[in-house]
């Protein structure tokens, strides 16, 4: 009890302001929209692990103030997103056995501020899974912040505030994960700026575990040329409530287009690894292209 105590003080007196440059994260980060972005897509507490944290990334260059709060929501089947619930899809509650600080922070510009989680587990482990909640990253006005003096311009920039928003789901993992997926036949398409796009169906096993996944698109042209990433997509997520989700990928750096060569897709799940150190490899399907 005492050494628990001690890990909780220390969590807390270890909470930190990080200042950073926001566009040197632009390449890992899931922005929401042009003021937020968080690294990483995801916190993953799992094994013996207590503690996780996250970077929350003012892009913009003024002053802004955010509020977290938990949420619990269901991925969405047949459509992109998710729906929101009033309660959580497990029996174990995340939100009732897990606390982040702070709560509301004020981030300069173009600095980020870092958000801690620790785990609190007072009734003993719970079975094998995963256990998901969402925490809401939500931008509100702050009456510390000098706004200008003029009231419909402030009403105006208050309300924008208020509007943005970022959810990233956090979960607790206990036991070695089960689930396992598989990539479908590839279709080609054009986006509406007419770049090259892939869309990719990846299916999931029934499993008390979800995919917090990486989704990598790369290209070897004909001839084996070098293989190069293409595309990819950060958040390529599929939890235990779905069995299947598409994935529409934009291309681009393709030497020789798309007329030949191999496409290769690999779903890995990073969580604390690396694209030259994955924590697995989930699925890995090549494609001929012109054959």
């Amino acid at each position: 009890m005492r050494k628990r105590k001690m890990a909780m003080r220390k969590f807390f007196l270890g909470l930190s302001f990080v200042s950073a440059l926001a566009g040197a994260a632009i390449g890992v980060s899931a922005p929401a929209n042009a003021s937020i972005s968080v690294i990483p897509y995801s916190v993953v507490i799992q094994g013996r692990e207590r503690f996780g944290e996250l970077n929350l990334i003012n892009q913009t260059r003024e002053t802004k103030a955010y509020e977290m709060e938990w949420v619990h929501m269901r991925q969405n089947q047949d459509q992109p997103g998710y729906s929101n619930l009033d309660q959580s899809l497990t029996p174990f509650d995340i939100t009732q056995n897990m606390v982040f600080s702070p709560r509301r922070v004020t981030v300069g510009p173009r600095e980020a501020q870092k958000i801690r989680f620790a785990l609190r587990l007072g009734d003993g482990q719970p079975e094998n899974g995963d256990y998901r909640a969402h925490l809401r990253i939500r931008q509100v006005s702050d009456p510390s912040l000098s706004v200008q003096s003029d009231g419909e311009e402030q009403r105006l920039r208050l309300g924008i505030g208020a509007t943005v928003s970022y959810t990233l789901p956090v979960i607790y993992r206990v036991g070695d994960t089960t689930a396992t997926a598989s990539i479908g036949d590839i279709s080609v398409g054009t986006t509406e700026s007419g770049r090259p796009r892939l869309t990719i169906p990846v299916s999931r096993n029934d499993s008390p575990y979800g995919i917090v996944g990486h989704l990598s698109v790369y290209h070897r042209p004909a001839g084996g040329g070098r293989e190069t990433l293409v595309g990819e997509v950060g958040n390529a997520f599929l939890f235990p409530e779905i069995s299947a989700r598409t994935f529409r990928v934009p291309l681009h750096n393709i030497e020789g287009g798309l007329q030949s060569g191999t496409i290769r897709v690999v779903l890995e799940e990073r969580l604390k690894g690396t694209r030259r150190n994955p924590e697995r490899v989930v699925a890995d399907r090549s494609f001929p292209i012109g054959h």
